[in-house]
């Protein structure tokens, strides 16, 4: 099966172009913020100290000259009492000696007042050239500062975007490749082999090998399924004819009893070498599905255990509905086979199905299993220790690949003295409750 596309959304250049984006803002709010900052400390540090160093100057030159004029220019403007009081707006009249800010159209004017004996000594400043020259000498160069550092960013990004395109165009080609086809040859390529940086170039040769080795791997997995496939079933099917014909010859009570001991193991090893031939299969789309009813399945299982069992056993099938699913016939067979035969094995001579919405239930009245056996129930090899029958201890581990391979969530439980519960369910299945009834 082939992988999915790689995530454009998650891919190297757009992640660097996040961080450059970021960058760039994170910049410009510093430079805004720096320039707020310095025409802050104009206005409120630098016209203050200047307006009271222009007062200390003019009383100063006062005490020097009594014809000294309060300073008159472009953006300060003085007046002196009582000399210049008819010239003195009257809103500044009200104005203590000390600072104040002053709302006007053109701005916000600051007002310094002063005293020196029975004179007073206004100075105003007019802040609209601080706005002026605020445009002119802080927003106008932030801009071409801003235009600097974007350009600068998008450069950077398109000389990184260039250097990450080898990396990104191989991480596409391996996301796109299929298993099944894998193509080594694409990876030694011009483009990867002589790129200019080396470690893009080691890192395609590296998976070329490994593509190249798993490659082979697959080759002998598929040679080996298909070998395994004859030569196991073959001496089978030799046993099987073999015990069928022993069948109709005059045998011995303990003859029988070997005899069929005998055909059971047979039948246990044909089924195992299925599941197992099952199981090594790469590609789900190998299997053919059809829609099938697990009742059904369910009822032939449990009438194939019954027959080949050598102890009597009784077997019974409880269905709310019947349950219908789209499933390849022999991977669910198996399933539910491997399930029957290990509730027969570990069970007191007793197995009960039940068929419910999206659910089959096996269950067994035998001697269940302690906690820490419960725990290792899905390993290889694991029988329990009140096994009744040998088996082979991969039951429940072919039910659970099986299940973790076609998304059929499989849970167990078991009480000590009780039995044992197995639940297998099949979210995508359709259920008829029409059918409902208990067979045994």
């Amino acid at each position: 099966m082939a992988p999915q596309p790689m995530a454009n959304e998650h891919g190297l250049s757009r992640r660097f172009l996040q961080a450059f984006i970021l960058q760039a803002l994170l910049i410009s709010v510093t430079a805004i913020l720096g320039i707020w900052l310095a025409r802050f400390i104009l206005e409120d540090v630098l016209i203050e100290q200047a307006l009271e160093q222009e007062a200390v100057w003019f009383w100063e030159q006062r005490e020097l000259r009594s014809d000294v004029r309060p300073p008159e220019a472009r953006n300060i403007r003085g007046w002196v009492l009582p000399e210049g009081d008819g010239e003195l707006p009257p809103l500044f009249r009200s104005h203590g000696p000390g600072l104040h800010a002053l709302e006007a159209e053109g701005g916000v004017r600051t007002l310094h007042v002063s005293e020196r004996g029975d004179a007073r000594l206004f100075l105003l400043f007019d802040g609209a050239g601080v706005d002026l020259l605020t445009t002119y000498f802080g927003l106008m160069p932030l801009a071409l500062v801003l235009i600097a550092l974007y350009l600068t960013a998008w450069l950077g990004y398109r000389a990184t975007d260039e250097v990450l395109s080898p990396i990104t165009a191989l991480a596409r080609l391996i996301s796109g490749m299929d298993v099944e086809r894998l193509d080594a040859a694409a990876l030694r390529n011009q483009r990867f082999a002589k790129d200019p940086d080396e470690e893009v170039a080691v890192l395609a040769g590296a998976l070329a090998d490994f593509t190249e080795r798993l490659d082979a791997f697959v080759d002998r997995e598929r040679n080996f399924t298909r070998d395994a496939s004859h030569e196991l079933r073959s001496p089978l099917t030799v046993m099987a004819m073999a015990v069928e014909m022993l069948e109709n010859e005059d045998l011995s009570g303990r003859g029988r009893t070997s005899l069929a001991r005998l055909g059971r193991a047979v039948r246990d090893m044909r089924e195992l070498v299925e599941a197992f031939l099952l199981l090594a299969r790469e590609a789900d789309d190998a299997f053919q599905r059809e829609r099938l009813c697990v009742n059904e399945l369910v009822e032939v299982e449990l009438e194939r255990v019954r027959l080949t069992r050598g102890a009597p056993l009784l077997t019974r099938l409880d269905a709310d509905g019947q349950l219908w699913t789209d499933a390849p016939r022999q991977v669910l067979a198996s399933l539910i086979g491997n399930l029957v035969r290990n509730a027969a094995s570990h069970g007191d001579g007793e197995v009960l199905a039940s068929v419910s919405a999206g659910a089959l239930l096996i269950e067994d009245r035998g001697k269940g299993m302690a906690p820490e056996e419960l725990e290792r129930a899905f390993d290889p090899f694991f029988r329990g220790a009140e096994s009744r029958r040998g088996g082979h201890g991969v039951g429940l581990t072919i039910v659970q690949r099986l299940s973790d391979r076609f998304g059929w969530p499989v849970e167990i439980e078991s009480e000590p003295g009780v039995g044992t519960r197995v639940r297998v369910r099949f979210p995508d299945a359709e259920f008829d409750s029409s059918g409902a009834g208990t067979s045994s």
